[in-house]
């Protein structure tokens, strides 16, 4: 049908149109001549070429026609089919309508989550800013650790040194103890030996005291004996060489005591030696004790420090 369409007409728009109802126009009446009947001769053969031409052209557009009547129907169909794909596109339209609803609601869903995500991968970088600055300070803290702990290791090496040590010092500690525990004992017994040489000594002045007194006595009779002696002597005076000899048994008879004469008094350098000094005995333990100092009586009786 193209092929027709494309082909040129045979009739020029410029020739006149054809006759109404097969009659002819009206033509001027002129003398016919040879040249007139050449001239109709070409025109008949204009004519009849025209009408192959024409005939042909029906041909042509009988083709064209059916052609036509034929593409019709194959575009009806094709329209029904068209049409069918049309509603079976717009069902399938909606589908993808609803599909693509659907999906925009789930990629907006998913938008949400991945704006929730967003926010709290944002809080994470932050936190992890966070978290890289905790880890530059603790790695200052670990650099100080470090060196705490090496002289932490350090004094833990001295500590281990001194604590070989100890066994050494728990024997001198425990010998500390013994030691203790004798000076203990050895106050304790010192005390005692105290308490004991209190005693002593209070009983020796007691002693002393009750001597004193038998010194007064001794001197009480010394007086008297020495007022007999005198009267004696003054009786030996006026008695005769007889009665000297009498006087003289009498004197020697009234000195029992071992006591000599002095001028004008007498000499008691003869009392014994304890009763001037007193030394207390102590039992020997093999350690020494502070003793109280000595001391020393008068004839009255008194103490006197040495």
């Amino acid at each position: 049908m193209s092929a027709g369409r494309s082909r040129p007409h045979i009739l020029s728009l410029r020739d006149p149109q054809p006759p109404l109802l097969g009659r002819a126009p009206n033509h001027p009446i002129q003398p016919i001549t040879s040249d007139s009947l050449r001239n109709q001769h070409q025109r008949s053969l204009l004519l009849e070429e025209r009408l192959v031409a024409q005939h042909r052209d029906v041909h042509v557009l009988l083709s064209d026609n059916q052609q036509l009547a034929a593409t019709h129907v194959a575009l009806a169909q094709e329209v029904n089919l068209a049409r069918h794909e049309v509603k079976v596109a717009m069902a399938t339209a909606d589908k993808v309508t609803a599909d693509l609803e659907r999906e925009v609601r789930d990629n907006y869903e998913r938008a949400l989550i991945f704006e929730g995500d967003a926010r709290v991968v944002e809080r994470m970088r932050i936190e992890l800013g966070q978290v890289r600055t905790d880890i530059r300070e603790l790695e200052a803290v670990k650099v100080e650790m470090s060196e705490r702990l090496k002289v932490l290791r350090e004094d833990l090496t001295k500590a281990r040194a001194d604590v070989q040590k100890v066994p050494t010092t728990l024997g001198q500690i425990e010998n500390m103890h013994v030691e203790i525990q004798k000076g203990r004992a050895a106050i304790e017994y010192e005390r005692k030996a105290r308490a004991h040489n209190f005693e002593l000594s209070q009983q020796m002045e007691k002693n002393m005291v009750s001597m004193g007194q038998e010194v007064q006595k001794l001197q009480a009779d010394l007086a008297n004996a020495d007022k007999r002696v005198q009267a004696a002597t003054a009786a030996a005076a006026t008695a005769t060489n007889t009665g000297q000899g009498y006087a003289g048994s009498y004197l020697a008879s009234e000195i029992p005591y071992g006591m000599q004469y002095a001028s004008g008094g007498y000499n008691i350098q003869s009392l014994p030696q304890q009763v001037q000094q007193v030394q207390p005995t102590v039992p020997n333990t093999g350690v020494q004790y502070l003793h109280a100092p000595q001391v020393q009586y008068d004839m009255q009786g008194k103490l006197v420090p040495r």
